[in-house]
């Protein structure tokens, strides 16, 4: 039998049912290998769970906050434990759209305009699109979800519905 692989599954972000079916499917492949597999669903105190499972490398299933903003990168970083996903800086900088938008604009990569909306900002949003010259239909996106949770394609009628 080969050396022990735990998948980090499940979580508490809004993406907690893909990172288990992603979960599912690495341990199918896994197992199939041979590797002997060892499923956490990280909750709790489970740094003991992680350290009573003494991984070889820990398979990241684990989906938009802390699973993809460098948290859970940090803990088995700060335990020594190899991982499967980007570092730390990487996974916070890629998960911060913000942070992400303008090191594109740095590196000269073509982006959209955008502008960061805060819900305390007393500038009514439709104003904010006027000033920064971007036109409907306007995407907007919460700054830190991973992959489409809370993304919506907006026109003038339906923009501050979907703004939540």
């Amino acid at each position: 039998m080969k050396k022990t692989i735990l998948v980090l599954m499940g979580g508490i972000s809004e993406e907690k049912e893909i990172s288990i079916l992603s979960g599912r499917a690495c341990v199918r492949a896994l197992k199939k290998r041979k590797y002997k597999v060892k499923v956490l669903d990280p909750k709790g105190n489970f740094i003991n769970e992680i350290r009573k499972i003494k991984p070889k490398i820990v398979f990241n299933a684990l989906h938009g906050r802390f699973g993809e903003d460098g948290y859970i990168q940090s803990i088995l970083d700060a335990e020594k434990i190899k991982y499967t996903h980007s570092g730390v800086l990487a996974s916070s900088i890629a998960i911060d759209k913000e942070v992400s938008k303008k090191i594109f604009i740095k590196n000269k990569i073509n982006t959209p305009k955008f502008f960061v909306y805060n819900f305390n900002n007393s500038l009514n949003i439709h104003t904010l699109i006027k000033k920064s010259k971007i036109n409907f239909p306007v995407v907007i996106k919460p700054i830190n979800e991973g992959s489409s949770i809370g993304v919506y394609i907006c026109t003038k009628k339906n923009l501050n519905k979907n703004l939540k």
